[in-house]
């Protein structure tokens, strides 16, 4: 069993446990839970021990390679209560979207999304006494000294030869089709690093020191209400009645308390208006009400308690609720940081942002 993002990591290390598997003798059966097109989507997952359950009815396999991508609690308890040794592949979420985006197709939203999405359900089973962390690095620079180590963790015997073919048989992680997709990528990466770095610089912090400091959602992440639908790029006329102006991103966050702020910027008109946000996951988990009174940027704040990753993920509406609105607002960012840690400042990096509503 190996639990990990979708990338190169999580891909290399399913295909040398089942390299590993296959020198005990017998059939080796693989699978992925969930698959990578499945992950796009934003309902919950399947419950992954009823998905495995199914696969094993159906393979006569002797030996069987799982991989989760989206592992949940039912599936940490099974490991917890028995120990179960697996492999945990933190390769870094930039190289997760990267992979997304080559094998896909993807733009980068959706591929931030999907990867964002699968960091909390992954850091649930960082403390696990079975857990085999593999270092990313080790993987990179010396593949078949980890092979060696994801052998010795499950009890299997190797030797010099036996590495070097499964080696030779599996490669190094990617092979030259992911050098290839980076390099190409590349300028798309760069483009879109304030929406990548944003969602993920965190948890690429708390796979290396069990901590996230802040997250940002960029309002790329986000969908507009409207017949149109699109993102909420450009500054959203208000006008029409009370309605729903902005919601999203649909992301799950690990468990604990959350401080969101939500930056928004006000024309003059717009600025009169009484507008409610609100924080979704399955129920509503805070809401507060919003009158600017002056132009300007200014920033809702709501605090709100998540206990594990499940559903369709966060949600967080922008409503206005005054029927004769006029105006314009312009959707910033939002900021996540655990409770205790200090709140942002909601004035950084909105350059763009105020000449957009020309204030």
């Amino acid at each position: 069993m190996s639990v990990g993002l979708p990338g190169p990591l999580s891909q290399w290390c399913d295909a040398v446990m089942a390299g590993l598997a296959g020198r005990l003798g017998g059939e080796v059966a693989s699978g992925t839970w969930p698959e990578l097109h499945e992950m796009f989507g934003f309902q919950a997952a399947d419950s992954l021990l009823e998905s495995i359950g199914r696969f094993l009815v159906r393979s006569n396999a002797r030996h069987v390679v799982i991989g989760a991508r989206q592992p949940d609690l039912a599936l940490r308890r099974v490991f917890a209560e028995n120990r179960t040794p697996f492999v945990l592949a933190l390769d870094d979420p930039v190289n997760a979207v990267t992979a997304v985006i080559a094998e896909t197709g993807a733009d980068p939203q959706p591929a931030v999304r999907t990867v964002a999405r699968s960091c909390p359900f992954v850091m649930q089973f960082t403390d696990l006494p079975g857990a085999l962390a593999i270092d990313p690095a080790l993987v990179w620079d010396d593949p078949e000294a980890a092979i060696a180590v994801i052998a010795a963790h499950f009890g299997i015997e190797t030797d010099p030869q036996g590495r070097a073919a499964i080696l030779d048989a599996v490669g190094p992680p990617g092979g030259e089709r992911w050098r290839q997709s980076r390099q190409l990528l590349q300028e798309r990466l760069d483009a879109n690093r304030k929406l990548i770095e944003g969602a993920l610089a965190g948890y690429r912090n708390a796979f290396r020191n069990g901590s996230i400091n802040q997250l940002v959602w960029t309002r790329d992440l986000f969908f507009l209400a409207s017949e149109s639908g699109g993102i909420p790029t450009e500054p959203i006329d208000i006008s029409g009645g009370s309605r729903v102006l902005t919601f999203g991103p649909y992301i799950h966050l690990p468990a604990g308390d959350w401080s969101a702020q939500i930056v928004l910027g006000f024309s003059a008109q717009a600025a009169t208006a009484t507008f409610e946000v609100d924080v979704f996951a399955e129920s509503q988990l805070a809401r507060t009400s919003l009158v600017p009174g002056t132009p300007g940027i200014h920033a809702a704040t709501l605090i709100f308690s998540i206990d594990e990753p499940r559903g369709a993920g966060v949600e967080i509406r922008i409503m206005v609720t005054s029927e004769a609105a006029a105006g314009s607002v312009a959707f910033g960012r939002v900021v996540l940081q655990p409770f205790l840690v200090p709140g942002a400042e909601a004035s950084g990096h909105l350059e763009a942002f105020e000449s957009v509503l020309q204030l």
